[in-house]
């Protein structure tokens, strides 16, 4: 219970038809969550707490690129954290947005287990040039350290 392990994931994901890259970390917990959302909930509130001031300066370097930031998610939206809600059923949530450098999804899954429930987040994005596959590259050990982060510290509070 609480081991947060990698696991593979086909693509294209139906989540975001068109995506060429994508993780997905899973964790099993108990008690189960009832909803999908609050799940996606309780990872976004796990994120590390340097994770905000990384987004902050990733905003003000983006910005003269044109990409997307927080700021730009209306007050609005349905958003868990800062990821606008593009779709919802009890076992699955799925957040993201579409820019001009990639397009992403994040996908939080509950299955059943024998021992419990098991939490799958996936990551699906579709780049669309050469500056998304840098971005991509650059962000990815924080990606997989602020996931591997969350899931666990979510896992945790469950127990």
């Amino acid at each position: 219970m609480g081991q947060v392990k990698e696991i593979p994931v086909t693509l294209p994901h139906p989540a975001l038809p068109e995506s060429d890259w994508a993780d997905a970390w899973q964790v099993v917990v108990d008690p189960p969550f009832v909803r999908a959302r609050d799940a996606a909930e309780a990872i976004v509130g796990s994120f590390p707490a340097w994770t905000y001031p990384a987004l902050a300066v990733r905003q003000i370097i983006v910005t003269p690129f044109g990409l997307k930031g927080a700021d730009s998610v209306s007050k609005q939206a349905d958003v868990v954290g800062i990821f606008p809600v593009t779709d919802e059923t009890t076992s699955r949530l799925v957040a993201g947005f579409d820019d001009t450098h990639l397009d992403f999804r994040i996908i939080v899954d509950l299955d059943p287990t024998e021992t419990g429930q098991a939490v799958t987040l996936t990551t699906a994005i579709r780049r669309h040039n050469t500056i998304g596959r840098a971005y991509l590259q650059m962000v990815l050990p924080f990606h997989r350290t602020i996931i591997r982060s969350a899931l666990g510290k979510a896992a945790r509070r469950r127990a």
